[in-house]
């Protein structure tokens, strides 16, 4: 106001616009969803087959107790097979929704570390956390975060059975976003196999639904952030995610973060 007392603030009301590439972001999967449903068939037909062949041997007279037992772990492990492909289903569906809690990334990470604990010994593996941002709020649906962070820690177990040693980490990131860096020491991702790993039923494990890493990206767009893979120098895998903190950022239509209190 040049020489005169006062100042203008401007207040613009994106609730609507928000709202509407929100619904934009859920039609585009929908529309995914209908382009892999040819793919969804092909992936619950062969376990589903292999299900229905199992009992059908259960249903035999004077079948072996040892031939029953292994039929009987085999139709188990083919129907929770079809159970995680569902619930994958259902979770890249809705994108992550389904919450809008706050909570610190110091539970985020603990419940994360709950939820692992029991693979991570199963497999020997050597869990690091490096929190910077133990305190600072974020805004959600903590257990899907959890579940997608869950995803990451399982694809690095795969990649490395033996001699795993993961390591989180937890960062505020120039922008003011957190950020997340859960590293693995694994063979790595090769380039051509990276541009495709978040696509949906996109898989180079046999027995794999295709479907976790879409999930997880579908959750972190959902809470407003973003997710992507890194090649350390070192070696291994590097998955970095970036989200807004519950008091600091803001998603404007366009993508573009502000921070809208200092």
């Amino acid at each position: 106001l040049d020489s005169e007392p006062g100042s203008i603030l401007v207040l613009q009301d994106v609730t609507e616009a928000h709202a509407q590439q929100e619904q934009l972001n859920r039609q585009q999967r929908l529309a995914a969803m209908g382009e892999m449903a040819a793919s969804l068939a092909h992936q619950i037909r062969t376990p589903l087959t292999a299900a229905v062949l199992y009992g059908t041997h259960l249903a035999k007279d004077h079948l072996p107790a040892g031939e029953r037992a292994r039929f009987a772990s085999r139709l188990g492990e083919r129907l929770k097979h079809l159970e995680r492909l569902v619930n994958d289903m259902l979770a890249f569906a809705r994108g992550g929704r389904g919450g809008a809690d706050c909570f610190t990334v110091q539970e985020l990470l603990g419940d994360l570390h709950a939820s692992v604990e029991a693979q991570l010994q199963a497999a020997g593996a050597q869990w690091r956390i490096d929190n910077d941002a133990a305190e600072l709020p974020l805004l959600g649906n903590k257990d899907a975060l959890v579940s997608a962070l869950g995803n990451l820690v399982a694809n690095s177990l795969q990649a490395m059975p033996q001699a795993a040693v993961l390591q989180i980490q937890a960062r505020t990131a120039g922008d003011g976003c957190i950020e997340l860096r859960l590293r693995d020491n694994g063979p790595g991702i090769p380039a051509d196999v990276r541009a495709h790993v978040f696509d949906p039923f996109f898989t180079t494990r046999p027995g794999g639904t295709g479907l976790g890493l879409a999930v997880v990206q579908a959750t972190v767009r959902a809470h407003r952030g973003t997710v992507h893979i890194e090649s350390p120098m070192g070696g291994g895998s590097e998955f970095v995610l970036q989200l807004p903190t519950a008091v600091s950022v803001a998603e404007l239509p366009g993508g573009e973060c502000l921070n809208y209190l200092s």
